[in-house]
């Protein structure tokens, strides 16, 4: 019995392990992305920083026009380090400026 809580043991740490490994990969792949946005050609109202399950992401709400000329808000979900949501919310600041 004591070998199967040893086991256990291990197998938790083993998770443990390979948890904190992918969220280091996860960080280091998102802070390698770069987003470009023609703010010209995307009717954007906002943008924000959230967090869904312990996971950043920057959300984008936008308008686009349904069949009959009236503007319907969307989303567009960015996976992106915060300081490409600061680039990003710097440029969208300077465009509504306009």
């Amino acid at each position: 019995m004591l070998n199967v809580f040893s086991e256990l043991r291990e197998a938790r740490e083993t998770i443990k392990s390979l948890k904190l490994e992918n969220d280091n990969l996860r960080e280091a792949d998102l802070a390698s992305c770069n987003f470009v946005v023609n703010w010209d050609n995307l009717d954007v109202f906002s943008i924000e920083r959230n967090i869904d399950e312990g996971i950043p992401y920057t959300l984008i709400g936008y308008f686009l026009l349904d069949k009959d000329n009236v503007k319907v808000p969307c989303e567009w979900i960015l996976y992106c380090s915060i300081e490409q949501h600061n680039k990003l919310s710097q440029e969208f600041l300077e465009r509504i400026k306009k």
